[in-house]
């Protein structure tokens, strides 16, 4: 396989070149490696008006910007020219389950020094003539879906870019060591976990701003040199090595912290973290063959195509690293190829394909066991999955036969799992949590925009087999897991986004005012998923031209908004945007142009002045400005009028009384 050419900064960077085909992983191998791991599935997607980050020849970097401060990277696999199964379980997956399979390695987790995996999104691949029907086969081979890997956008892209073209060509010695001694902490927490990198090199090393951080060394499970002192009066040990000691400052073996040239453990401005473990490999034993990845010139001079054993693949990662040094300077034991996947609600927050090809996966699996004159008990833990899916109506029509079928292959000892996972999944009414990331913080703060799956319909599929399927599902789910459950909501919340999407105001009104009703009544007119109803039934106000009805409401939602959230909180910023459109078309041009004033210094502050969100709020003020400018001269040319007639009225009244007289 040849190596694949990386565009940065307007110079070709030799990608890692795996030497051999990796083994097959299909979507639900890859899952099970991600839910084993605790990675979450997000519901969001990149900003397609951004420009790509980066470019190769098995992914590209996309992004999305949430605030000014946050903006996210999406590790998109790229197709060599059309979706293909083969392909994708072959070359995509395989590298994008290794890769979470490192960075989900709970050490690596922690590990301040690796950039972290944020979760998991999805593309669909949907062909033209695909039916969102669950009642009807999928056609694995002609679509499909693929996983998205989210991590935090670095602020100053890789350690290539950063030194060449950016600020680290001001770097001092003192700032290039941090970062040295940062890579060198991910590597070390790398090799203790029995994890090769195997692609070392500054275009995988990320940069960002951080100020003053801990020292790399302190993280979790590392452990590099002796206890650092606790004041300035304490007296270390400090070993001494011809010719490499200090001399003036070592007395009879001991050393004063105070006078010891001890390298500041503070970085003033960045951070470095590794990243980019698609070639990466977690080995079991010493005798363990780990065919080695190639990037020029990085790489260890003793490189082949052939295995290396731990010891030596450990050596050549080390090699790279002290490459990386000089450039800049001048496992777990567990097998992760295929792990358990479990139904998880929170997809119930995707496109609704993504649910059929997972169910899919299942049933595929399911059907290559009947196959075995003997099943072992994983693969009775799948069957149990798949009698799952047709029991609630996860991707597929609820049918109580089809499970019970499943389930009656399965030996008696694992069935009671059945009823284990249902009364987990019964119960699981947090299922959009999301673990402590920085999405999961923001998306709790509600200072994210989830992706608008209803949009992504629009021009796919028609309104009416969308929405049936819709209800199919809801009325599936709500049979088996109760009307009240956030999922069935959840559902119910997308089918009314559908209307609005499709513009079928007077349906999404009907369903919007009685999912607001319910959110009153369950959960309070304070929280904020009430007021997304309030929200959405303004917008559908806005949409059947009753002008101020939506004002009325938007009014109150930024009135709650601001007293829960604060007056530059996103959802508040939102709503008054929508109060400026409701304004403008009750021609109160002067109060839309005052709000979008605001609203456009808000953004500004919060985003950024190149945010597309900025870009639009300008926009719209020029707009407002011109009709407020047209308002002003009418208004101008009606007072002139008015002049002219008073003038010409009070002439006529002197020439009728010198008639008279």
């Amino acid at each position: 396989m040849s190596a694949f050419q990386y565009t940065r900064s307007g110079s070709e960077i030799e990608s890692a070149a795996p030497q051999r085909p990796l083994d097959r992983c299909d979507i639900l191998a890859f899952l099970g490696v991600a839910q084993s791991r605790g990675i979450d599935l997000l519901p969001i997607t990149w900003e397609p008006t951004l420009d790509c980050l980066g470019q190769g020849g098995t992914a590209e970097i996309r992004e999305a910007s949430f605030s000014r401060e946050t903006s996210f990277a999406f590790k998109r696999g790229r197709f060599k020219d059309v979706y293909d199964l083969v392909e994708l379980e072959t070359r995509l997956l395989p590298s994008l389950a290794a890769e979470v399979a490192v960075l989900g390695h709970p050490s690596i987790w922690d590990c301040p020094s690796v950039a972290k995996l944020e979760g998991i999104c999805w593309e669909v691949y949907s062909p033209d003539d695909q039916v969102l029907s669950r009642e009807e086969t999928i056609n694995s081979g002609k679509g499909g879906i693929i996983p998205i890997l989210v991590f935090e956008k670095a602020n100053h892209g890789d350690l290539y870019q950063f030194m060449t073209h950016g600020p680290g060509q001001q770097l001092g010695l003192n700032d290039r060591l941090w970062l040295c001694t940062e890579v060198a902490s991910a590597v070390a927490i790398m090799h203790i976990n029995k994890i090769i990198h195997g692609d070392i090199k500054p275009q995988n090393i990320l940069v960002f701003d951080k100020g003053l951080v801990e020292h790399p060394a302190k993280a979790k499970n590392l452990e590099l040199g002796p206890p650092r002192y606790a004041d300035s009066t304490d007296v270390l040990d400090i070993p001494k090595s011809e010719p490499w000691y200090a001399p003036d400052d070592i007395i009879d073996g001991d050393a004063n912290p105070q006078t010891s040239p001890v390298l500041d453990h503070r970085s003033p401005k960045y951070t470095a973290k590794a990243t980019d473990f698609g070639y990466s490999t977690q080995y079991t034993g010493v005798t363990d063959l780990i065919i080695m990845p190639r990037s020029d010139p990085w790489y260890a001079p003793e490189w082949h195509h052939r295995g290396f054993t731990p010891a030596q693949a450990t050596k050549m990662d080390s090699y790279s690293f002290g490459m990386v040094v000089l450039w800049l300077l001048s496992y777990s034991t567990e097998d992760v190829s295929v792990r358990k996947f479990q139904i998880d609600l929170k997809l119930a927050s995707n496109d609704a394909l993504v649910r059929l090809y997972i169910a899919n996966g299942f049933f595929d699996r399911a059907s290559q066991l009947e196959k075995r004159s003997r099943v072992d008990s994983e693969s009775q833990e799948l069957l149990i999955q798949a009698a799952l899916c047709y029991h609630i109506g996860f991707g597929v029509k609820k049918n109580q036969t089809k499970s019970q079928e499943l389930l009656q292959r399965c030996h008696q000892s694992v069935q009671p799992f059945f009823r284990h996972w249902l009364d987990e999944l019964q119960q699981s009414e947090n299922y959009r949590g999301f673990r402590e990331t920085l999405f999961g913080k923001m998306d709790r703060s509600r200072y994210l925009q989830r992706a608008e799956v209803a949009q992504s319909y629009v021009g796919r599929l028609d309104l009416k087999t969308i929405v049936e399927e819709y209800r199919n599902e809801i009325s599936d789910v709500a049979s088996t897991l109760g009307k009240s459950h956030g999922v069935v909501t959840l559902l119910q919340s997308q089918v009314s986004r559908i209307f609005v999407c499709y513009r079928s105001w007077t349906k999404a009104e009907k369903l919007e005012s009685r999912l607001l009703e319910t959110k009153k009544r369950e959960l309070g007119e304070f929280h904020p998923g009430t007021l997304t109803s309030m929200a959405n039934l303004a917008t559908i106000y806005q949409g059947q031209k009753r002008w101020k009805e939506a004002e009325e409401l938007e009014l109150r939602v930024i009135e709650l908004r601001q007293n829960a959230l604060g007056p530059e909180h996103p959802d508040t910023v939102n709503t008054k945007a929508e109060l400026v459109v409701s304004y403008s078309h009750q021609g109160r041009w002067a109060e839309a142009e005052q709000l979008q004033m605001q609203v456009l210094e808000m953004e500004r502050r919060t985003l950024g002045p190149e945010h597309p969100e900025v870009k639009k709020s300008q926009d719209a003020l020029v707009v407002i400005n011109s009709e407020q400018r047209k308002l002003d001269e009418l208004a101008a040319g009606r007072r002139t009028i008015s002049v002219i007639e008073q003038h010409y009225e009070g002439s006529h009244s002197s020439e009728d009384m010198i008639e008279r007289s």
